[in-house]
């Protein structure tokens, strides 16, 4: 999918990124200008994100208190503290500008040595190949036995480096366009499995690079008591797709990944839907009736998921602007348009329409709370770290964990081991079989299995609809009718309004604070 840049950053036609932001009609006069635009110093859209956003909320800020102060001129010293804002953003962009520049030259530089050093040793290894074949057709064709210690052709070569092999992996990747944030898929992705390989192997050459060394490192891998076993998988996974490219461009000549292959995953049963005394434990709890949540998104989370049956992740990352209203109807819209947001599939890009409840109780409320707090996300209370496959939903899922079993809504295969203090076995009734019970309801209510698909983001089983594009799908059925299809999620229960507290909004500001610093370290 295409990316859309947020409205306030602009690419100049050398790529490079500025910051625009209008000011408005009203303070034009106080400010002395138009608009801000002003150049980030970088072409990477991580990066300058992070600092426009920053500068966006520092103005904005600015602009509110110029009203509180009743559209008088801006007093000399605030006049000031403005120019120095934005001529300190000027500086350091500048020089973060020179400081890219340089370092791309010396990427190509680099690049090129690799290239020529790349070809240089495929070009020594098929100069040996031939080699040694003419020397085993002279050898049968004078039907004598050459000692192995008399044979001139080395059947050694200095190679290429794996970290190498890497670094031309990552550039295919970007290259081809199958990365969506080559930046984040190398640092953070790939990048810790491959220091873990390159410490368990040592930087091997792709000539030394065999069965055994592989078998090595999987044993290695198997052998860690502190990873768990889709941590192995995703390890073995992440090298393997490695080993998969250099094969296809012939630095190795075995199917080594094939060593990392795990035994396909064995039927676990599924989730298990809520049952209504579950539903009823869930949501009509003192957390629920008393308002006494910690965060508002523990709060709002799982009642957008039982009211669109969408997954945690996806409603975690939501945008304060993907709540809008279309031809009269309000929707929430599931995409992957922002780089630290991420769905599961294609499929998962939709609108879903806001339940008459979730409005009932306050959703839009809290929205425009939120979003006259001048943040960007809905719920800026969450977090996203850069380890890999990371996501603003692990927070709520935790938090969810622990909220049902205390309230007593597990599954038979949980138990508590009090003399361990933890509970043991895989839980069948989590967040997801919210999910479950969405799409369950739906179906017992009627609801078209095609209709049903387009609400919780399943790919279509239907032949035909898998030739539609998602943008195609999302307009296959009016919204008007997708509402009436949500209303039936009626599960007859009394649900609290949502009431702010002090609280939330200091949990607001913590995780706006804790995710600048977590983005701040992340930048080179």
């Amino acid at each position: 999918m295409s990316f859309r840049l947020p409205a306030y950053l602009h690419r100049n036609r050398y790529g490079m990124l500025y910051f625009r932001l209008t000011v408005p009609p009203d303070l034009r006069p106080i400010v002395g200008q138009a608009e801000i635009y002003r150049s980030l110093g970088s072409s990477s859209v991580r990066q300058a994100a992070d600092q426009a956003q920053s500068l966006r909320i520092t103005l904005q800020r600015l602009f509110e208190d110029l009203r509180r102060g009743g559209g008088h001129a801006m007093s000399g010293h605030a006049y000031t503290a403005l120019r120095a804002l934005l001529d300190q953003r000027k500086i350091t962009a500048h020089q973060t500008e020179k400081r890219e520049e340089l370092e791309q030259q010396i990427s190509a530089m680099k690049s090129e040595q690799f290239r020529l050093s790349a070809e240089h040793q495929r070009t020594a290894v098929a100069v040996e190949a031939a080699q040694a074949a003419v020397v085993a057709q002279m050898v049968k064709m004078d039907d004598a036995s050459a000692p192995a210690a008399g044979r001139s052709v080395s059947q050694e070569t200095a190679g290429v480096p794996f970290s190498q092999l890497f670094d031309a992996f990552c550039r295919y990747k970007e290259g081809s366009g199958e990365w969506r944030d080559p930046e984040s898929d190398r640092l953070y992705r790939y990048g810790p499995i491959v220091k873990e390989f390159i410490a368990c192997l040592g930087d091997v050459t792709n000539v030394s690079l065999d069965a055994a060394a592989v078998r090595q490192f999987k044993q290695a891998v198997i052998g860690r008591d502190d990873f768990s076993q889709a941590k192995k998988t995703k390890y073995f996974e992440h090298i393997g797709a490695i080993l998969r490219w250099a094969r296809i461009e012939q630095y190795v000549r075995d199917d080594l990944a094939g060593i990392l292959r795990m035994p396909a995953k064995k039927a676990t049963g599924g989730y298990e839907p809520f049952s209504e005394d579950d539903l009823r434990r869930l949501f009509e709890s003192d957390d629920y009736r008393d308002g006494t949540f910690a965060k508002a998104s523990q709060f709002w989370i799982p009642l957008i998921g039982l009211y669109t049956g969408a997954r945690i992740t996806e409603i975690a990352q939501l945008h304060l602007s993907d709540i809008r209203e279309q031809d009269g109807v309000w929707l929430i819209d599931i995409n992957d348009d922002d780089l630290k947001k991420h769905l599961k599939s294609e499929s998962a890009t939709r609108t879903v329409p806001i339940h008459p409840v979730l409005i009932g109780i306050g959703l839009l409320r809290y929205h425009a709370e939120v979003k006259a707090e001048g943040y960007d996300r809905l719920f800026p209370d969450l977090t996203r770290t850069n380890k890999a496959k990371d996501s603003f939903g692990a927070d709520p899922s935790e938090f969810f964990t622990g909220y049902r079993r205390r309230l007593g809504v597990t599954s038979i295969s949980e138990t508590f081991d009090a003399g361990k203090n933890r509970w043991m076995g895989r839980g069948t009734k989590v967040f997801h079989s919210l999910r479950d019970t969405a799409n369950s309801k739906l179906r017992h209510a009627g609801v078209t299995q095609e209709r049903r698909e387009r609400l919780v983001g399943h790919a279509s089983r239907d032949v035909n609809n898998r030739h539609y594009r998602p943008a195609d799908i999302n307009q296959m059925f009016p919204l008007a009718t997708l509402l009436e299809d949500i209303r039936k999620l009626d599960y007859g229960l009394t649900h609290a309004s949502y009431a702010g507290t002090s609280r939330h909004r200091q949990e607001r500001v913590k995780g706006a604070q804790r995710q600048a610093r977590i983005d701040a370290e992340a930048m080179p």
